[in-house]
């Protein structure tokens, strides 16, 4: 099979030129936008019309390329058109947060076929932890009775700091002697690759979203946590290990407040869904009023998001100033990268355009007039709870250059 070919590439050093053409055939109609006819398929691969034939009849009795019908053409004979078989072609993309783990199986068409939340689940800097994902994952497949040999392999979004270079989290189980990556995938006998749940955002966003049609874009991943991805020429910035975009600690806050790195004033301190419900229980302490019951002391910010959109006073007050101070810090970074697009993603993208528009009062304050002219901000079109798992699963499909 030519999935077996894809997986173990790496150690074809004298792969033959039919397996090789194989796999061109397939990477061509998997990246084409449209279903292909042979002599279009021939003319990019500098391959002869027979050969191609011949190829693409293997390639079909494998069950990896199927019939589309016939093209319409206004004389002659109509050509035959082909597309990849979706159902050949699977990944499994995986998002670990603090309070949550989300799993999906998903195919070449980046539609997701299963999907798990595990809302119970608490992430911890330990074994027991790890070992926990491992079997949920392990759980996953076997209960959705999924067929590993079609899976390319696990893509894994997790929060933190992520060195993408070795697979490895500065953040979560840097106790284990080989990287976090290596470890996970000898257990689930499958190729694991790990990526920050922000560049992986940014990820889908470029697959599935609103970014797709641009060059540059930043995608602000806003949730209980501040991140950034930087899309530049059509190409994720990941800098040297994978890890740019911390646009979390960034020194653009005010407040004085200590950041789980260690410094203070970190923007991810005051605009975040952790510094919202810091601001909550300030204003609450001083006797501020709100729709949101407080007695059991456990607020989150995903409530006060939902009372602001019921009209919570307090609450939209204290969300309309994150976003003044959010554009006012982006609006430094269009200056330094003139982007065509920024994509407001995560939980306060549910907030809509009310939340927009205090960007951009931000953004009036620091950005110069022609860069901000034309650049445009909307919100993701991705559903928040699955841009991660949608982006973890993309990172098998680019290794493999299938997307």
């Amino acid at each position: 099979m030519i999935i077996d070919y894809l997986l173990k590439q790496e150690q074809f050093n004298n792969q033959s030129r039919k397996k090789k053409q194989k796999i061109n055939i397939i990477r061509f109609i998997s990246k084409s936008d449209t279903a292909c006819i042979i002599p279009e398929i021939a003319k990019h691969l500098k391959i002869s019309i027979p050969t191609v034939n011949k190829l693409m009849l293997e390639l079909i009795d494998e069950q990896i390329l199927i019939e589309l019908g016939k093209k319409e053409t206004e004389s002659g004979r109509k050509p035959l058109l082909y597309s990849i078989n979706k159902k050949v072609f699977y990944s499994i993309g995986v998002n670990i947060q603090l309070k949550s783990l989300r799993i999906a199986l998903v195919d070449l068409e980046m539609s997701i076929i299963k999907f798990i939340n595990y809302d119970e689940f608490r992430l911890d800097n330990t074994e027991e932890c790890l070992n926990e994902i491992i079997q949920k994952i392990q759980t996953f497949i076997s209960s959705n009775q999924i067929d590993v040999k079609g899976v390319l392999g696990i893509g894994i979004g997790l929060t933190g700091r992520i060195n993408t270079t070795i697979g490895q989290s500065l953040s979560f189980f840097n106790f284990t002697p080989q990287p976090l990556a290596t470890i996970l995938s000898k257990k689930l006998n499958l190729n694991v690759l790990l990526e920050n749940d922000t560049r992986a955002t940014g990820m889908a966003e470029g697959v599935c979203g609103v970014a797709g049609s641009s060059k540059d874009a930043l995608i602000v991943n806003l949730s209980r946590g501040l991140g950034l991805s930087i899309l530049a020429n059509g190409i994720i910035i990941k800098g040297e290990n994978g890890y740019a975009g911390e646009f979390g600690h960034m020194q653009f806050g005010s407040k004085n407040r200590l950041c789980l790195c260690g410094k203070q004033n970190c923007l991810g301190t005051e605009v975040s869904g952790y510094g919202l419900e810091l601001d909550f229980e300030e204003h609450k302490a001083l006797g501020r009023t709100s729709l949101l019951n407080t007695a059991n002391n456990l607020v989150s910010y995903r409530q006060i998001i939902e009372i602001a959109q019921k009209g919570d006073g307090l609450a939209m007050e204290l969300i309309l100033e994150q976003g003044i101070r959010l554009g006012v810090s982006l609006g430094n970074i269009i200056n330094l990268l003139n982007p065509q697009l920024i994509v407001i993603a995560g939980t306060y993208s549910r907030l809509g355009n009310i939340f927009i528009d205090s960007i951009k009062i931000g953004m009036s304050k620091t950005a110069l007039v022609n860069p901000l002219k034309d650049c445009k901000i909307v919100n993701s079109h991705v559903e928040s709870d699955k841009a991660v798992v949608l982006g973890a699963a993309s990172l098998l499909y680019r290794k493999y250059d299938l997307i």
